[in-house]
């Protein structure tokens, strides 16, 4: 008899059964009409990670798991709902492209918010910036603290940018350099 495992997904309030493989696994964290968005708007797709030596790096020195680093679950509008942000790599016929998106809950579905498109070159990954801490805008050479809980697109020790939710959109803003 195959044993399974229970996933709780707090965006959906559900559960799900977790699927075998962990990849499949992962992804199952997504509310249903995420993965349907994600599948309608990339076909082949999965989450986007950087490489097995820097995953191990980041989980060592700064804690949190894998999954995190290509799937963030925050409220980055402000609107006490938790919203989504993913890094999907979409498979091609002759490359692949890396997508970073944002879903912002609202009601029972999200709306879709395209914040990057480009190859995957170098290690990429998501960060959190928390409500409330602070940053620095290397472009307009000023401190800033963040209203909402942030998007942070890092790549491995070069610069990382953040996507800020202001006024109904959002802004990069580049923060690491």
């Amino acid at each position: 008899m195959k044993a399974f495992a229970i996933v709780f997904v707090l965006t959906a309030g559900a559960c799900v059964q977790a699927p075998d493989s962990p990849v499949d696994s992962e992804t199952s964290l997504l509310p249903e009409v995420v993965r349907a968005s994600l599948d309608k708007r990339l076909g082949t797709w999965s989450l986007a990670y950087p490489s097995d030596e820097v995953v191990d790096m980041l989980e060592t020195h700064f804690g949190g798991r894998r999954q995190d680093l290509a799937l963030l679950r925050a409220d980055f509008d402000g609107d006490d709902e938790l919203d989504i942000a993913v890094l999907v790599r979409q498979q091609g016929k002759e490359k692949d492209t890396l997508h970073l998106l944002a879903f912002l809950r609202r009601g029972d579905s999200y709306k879709e918010y395209p914040l990057f498109t480009g190859s995957p070159s170098g290690d990429l990954y998501l960060r959190l910036a928390q409500k409330g801490s602070r940053a620095h805008d290397f472009d307009a050479d000023r401190d800033f603290v963040y209203d909402h809980d942030t998007v942070v697109f890092c790549h491995f020790e070069k610069a990382a940018t953040s996507y800020v939710y202001k006024d109904g959109a959002f802004t990069a803003v580049l923060t690491e350099d």
